[in-house]
């Protein structure tokens, strides 16, 4: 008997450990699950002042963007504008062009007509001295002929 209670007294101190053993696991365990919890909690706090950020950065959002929109229209008018502008330079380049190349012929017809301007006025003169000549002449045989008539 004495030996069936040393194995009984071994299996209880064995058993004993055993349970020991699974307390301590168990501690540990429930220690863990209580770290776990924290952290779960700690994430859900984080999560929910995440989620007033996004709401609050949302509106900033939508805020920006009412605000963008009609700068954006402006922009977009503005490039018209500036095309319209650009079209506008274009034809005015063309314009004076234009006007270089008829400043230029009118230049050259200026100048022939100044040069045929000279030459009537050079026949004007040169007619003058004829009849200047042809009135002197006249007025020579006149005298000539008022002075020595030929009777």
């Amino acid at each position: 008997m004495r030996l069936e209670q040393q194995k009984l007294q071994g299996v209880i101190k064995s058993l004993e450990k055993d349970i020991q053993g699974l307390k301590r696991e168990i501690q540990e365990r429930d220690e863990t699950i209580q770290d776990k919890e924290k952290r779960i909690y700690d994430l859900k706090k984080k999560n929910q002042e995440l989620e007033k950020f996004k709401f609050v950065l949302d509106y900033k959002i939508k805020e920006l963007k009412k605000q963008i929109e009609p700068r954006e229209n402006e922009i977009k008018e503005m490039k018209e504008q500036i095309q319209e502008m650009e079209a506008e330079l274009e034809r005015f380049h063309k314009q004076n062009t234009q006007l270089d190349l008829n400043i230029t012929e009118l230049k050259q017809k200026l100048k022939a007509t100044d040069r045929e301007m000279q030459r009537e006025r050079q026949k004007v003169r040169d007619v003058e001295a004829i009849v200047k000549r042809f009135k002197r002449q006249t007025c020579i045989t006149a005298l000539d002929l008022f002075k020595n008539p030929r009777s």
